[in-house]
């Protein structure tokens, strides 16, 4: 869709400039479009805004870490 071309585009470029190995970008660039279109569902919906993850995901500390990092950074 290209409305969201520009989040894309900037997500991407944000996850190839990082020096973290192919796979790891891969899911830094997952995380980091999550959180952009959870911005953005933040202008039409106010409050908070909730993302479906993988349930596997749900006790993994470490990702969780770094997704609230993603988050703190990115407000």
């Amino acid at each position: 869709m290209p409305e969201y071309k520009e989040i894309l585009d900037r997500v991407v470029g944000e996850a190839k400039r990082s020096a973290l190995p192919a796979d790891q970008r891969l899911a830094l660039a997952m995380d980091k479009l999550a959180v952009a279109f959870g911005l953005e569902i933040l202008k039409i919906v106010s409050h908070r805004v909730s993302t479906e993850v993988d349930a596997r995901l749900s006790f993994d500390n470490r990702r969780f870490h770094c997704q609230s990092q993603i988050v703190n950074r990115t407000l």
